[in-house]
């Protein structure tokens, strides 16, 4: 960070930087707040170098950055061209129409919290609050995503112990299903996309959309959100609730 006058100083040439869709989505959770604030922008940190009112716009494939009028620096996320997003939406309209069928599904009952959750913690991380709830069977769906079944919803959050030391948490999102079918289904049936990254890591297959990550346990999907957490807590939770929950992707 090179000071003036004990401030950071921003760099005032206009600058340009170039990415594609599979960086945005990867780091989402960064971009998508920048990408709201067109008009002003957001400071941002690069190579130890403060740039002022940075935006990130998005442009079709072969256009020219300088779409993205601005003296500022501009982070360019390039559009897929119109084959990837008709693809995407085949893709899409494939998965709704293949989804599982609703009929006859067995009964729910609750879990007990302390069987669903690691409620003794992950490493230094503790549960502070969860929370249940039943989720009826949805009369319709959308273009995205199939109509759900009656679905029994469960969170916990965790925080860094000792509590009070900082504001970060995990949630760990857990969803009982009547059948292992409709769980498998809705790992990307809930996102309404057919772009997640799939990984295979510590011997188990599952997805990450940024800081979020999913998969299917027989007849439960796991979606954990690590929203500000360094990579070692969130293999540390990815480890802890695939032993406990083995995806079956």
């Amino acid at each position: 960070m090179a000071p003036e006058h004990g401030r950071q100083t921003p760099r005032r040439a206009a600058e340009r930087l170039t990415f594609n869709t599979e960086e945005y989505n990867l780091h989402k959770a960064i971009y998508s707040p920048i990408m709201k604030l067109r008009s002003f922008g957001s400071n941002y940190i690069e190579d130890g170098m403060l740039y002022a009112h940075v935006r990130v716009c998005l442009i079709e494939d072969g256009d020219d950055p300088a779409t993205c009028e601005g003296t500022t620096r501009n982070a360019v996320a390039r559009q897929p061209p119109p084959a990837a997003v008709t693809r995407a939406e085949a893709e899409i309209r494939t998965r709704v129409a293949s989804a599982p069928s609703r009929a006859n599904l067995p009964a729910l009952t609750p879990d007990p919290l302390d069987r669903v959750f690691l409620m003794e913690g992950v490493g230094e991380w503790q549960t502070y609050l969860t929370s249940s709830s039943r989720l009826t069977a949805e009369g319709a769906g959308g273009p995205t995503f199939a109509p759900r079944p009656e679905r029994i919803s469960y969170y916990a959050r965790y925080a860094h112990a000792p509590a009070g030391v900082d504001n970060l948490a995990v949630t760990a999102h857990i969803t009982h299903y009547p059948n292992a079918e409709w769980a498998r289904f809705d790992v990307l049936n809930g996102t309404g996309r057919a772009d997640l990254t799939r990984l295979s890591r510590f011997g188990h297959t599952f997805y990450q959309d940024g800081p979020y990550f999913s998969w299917s346990s027989g007849d439960w999907l796991v979606q954990l959100d690590c929203q500000g957490t360094l990579p070692s807590v969130i293999d540390e939770f990815l480890q802890a609730y695939l032993a406990k929950y083995p995806s079956d992707l």
